[in-house]
């Protein structure tokens, strides 16, 4: 799941190199304008780890879901500071290298 501000190419990018990726943008699911807190408990909800630009609100809120027990899928903050492609490439290699278990109660940073 990406939320509202997570960079359209690198979202564009992930479906063409790979068509079948099960991704939502928080515009397809009537979370536009939703506070941070509800969006990580979507995501939680329904399994979804949350794709971000958001290194401020996303990390700190994430990190107290997990210190007060509400279990959450996880959180990728994503740099958007290189090539959409080669971010794109970075979030499917940590897709690819590890299981669905392996993001839960964690907060990544990707900077490829």
């Amino acid at each position: 799941m990406t939320d509202e501000n997570f960079y359209g190419p690198i979202y564009r990018a992930l479906l063409q190199r790979r068509p079948e990726l099960d991704i939502v943008r928080v515009q397809d699911v009537g979370l536009m304008g939703a506070d941070d807190r509800e969006i990580l408990e979507w995501a939680a909800q329904r399994d979804r780890v949350l794709l971000t630009h958001d290194r401020e609100t996303i990390p700190a809120f994430a990190y107290e879901r997990i210190r007060q027990k509400n279990e959450m899928t996880g959180a990728v903050i994503v740099d958007d500071e290189l090539a959409p492609g080669v971010l794109a490439d970075g979030i499917l290699r940590l897709i690819e290298e590890n299981n669905s278990d392996h993001f839960v109660n964690r907060v990544f940073f990707l900077s490829v």
